[in-house]
């Protein structure tokens, strides 16, 4: 059904290539069985996929033309590579620099391995592709469907390169797929683009509720520290009036307001500082490309803190600069 289905996908117009696969490239870990080198360099030498990133998949059709994957030794599968024929595998760039270490690629064809229960000879050796949407290699052993599919009831995921619109593919690909079983529907069709961006929908999520989170937070330490020197301004007006009496500028007095929101900020910063230092490693998991303890993005938090503080003190600093001495002085007797 799988390489008659591919077959016909194929030949419609506007598609350049189709295949199937057990698991999408990108989509995470499937079927990361042991491996063993059974000629080459390393004859006798176990894969074990606790030290290696082993992935295995199951191929059908063109899978490697419909996902732009280069072949670079050997060939691909094709109708040679039936059930009746020795077992064969395509390996990958990365796999080849583990298990055929200083062999060129065109010298591993041939060469043979063991997975998944079989003795496999290598007809291939295909570009590398990635295991997750953050780029981690692998090394990836492909099997052909023709010759694998008695192990158990495989299910593939079908992959069309196209040059139609979406509509106008899902309209003729539910057609051909009613010709061979009407009781056969399309399930979650989508572009490679979508399916990636669900790799990462767990952390748009958590940014998305972190930063809304922050938000708040920010928000409230700025009115918390507007409320608290609006306060600290007002217990302190009489001074200030003595203060601008005896001669103090308005500077001064802004000077003044602003060395005392200071000593707060500096004291809070330190400590969600050192809070972030000790609490970071509970979000290391959704960070990508940094460190939870980043210095530059920890001096960064720390300056946006503290650029949020000036403006929050701004403003009581400025009133209190504007204080009428006679004025408060009346009041205070």
């Amino acid at each position: 059904f799988h390489e008659e289905l591919a077959a016909r996908l194929e030949s419609l117009p506007g598609v350049t290539a189709t295949g199937g696969i057990s698991r999408l490239p990108a989509t995470g870990s499937y079927h990361p069985w042991n491996a063993h080198i059974r000629s080459g360099p390393l004859a006798g030498t176990p894969l074990d996929r606790s030290r290696f990133a082993m992935q295995q998949r199951v191929v059908s059709g063109d899978l490697f033309a419909a996902f732009g994957i280069p072949v670079l030794a050997g060939r691909a599968f094709d109708a040679r590579d039936d059930a009746d024929a020795p077992g064969r595998a395509v390996v990958s760039a990365n796999f080849v620099r583990v298990a055929f270490p200083g062999l060129p690629h065109q010298d591993v064809v041939g060469q043979r391995i063991a997975a998944g229960g079989k003795e496999l000879e290598v007809i291939g050796v295909v570009g590398d592709v990635a295991l997750n949407v953050y780029g981690a290699p692998t090394m990836v052993v492909y099997r052909a469907h023709r010759q694998f599919a008695d192990n158990r009831n495989w299910a593939l995921t079908q992959v069309v390169a196209t040059e139609r619109s979406a509509e106008e593919l899902l309209r003729v690909v539910r057609e051909e797929l009613a010709r061979i079983d009407p009781a056969l529907v399309l399930h979650r069709p989508a572009p490679m683009s979508d399916v990636l961006e669900r790799g990462t929908s767990r952390e748009r999520f958590a940014l998305v509720l972190m930063g809304t989170f922050a938000v708040t937070a920010l928000a409230l330490a700025a009115i918390g520290l507007y409320g608290v020197l609006a306060y600290a301004v007002r217990q302190r007006s009489a001074e200030i009036g003595i203060r601008i009496a005896l001669g103090a500028t308005a500077g001064q007095v802004r000077a003044l307001v602003l060395r005392q929101a200071a000593s707060v900020v500096g004291v809070g910063v330190a400590l969600g500082l050192a809070g972030a230092a000790l609490l970071g490693e509970w979000v290391e998991t959704l960070a990508f490309g940094i460190a939870a303890t980043d210095p530059a993005i920890l001096a960064a938090s720390a300056a946006l803190l503290a650029a949020v503080a000036l403006v929050a003190t701004w403003v009581p600093a400025k009133r209190a600069s504007r204080v009428e001495a006679r004025i408060v002085m009346q009041e205070g007797h």
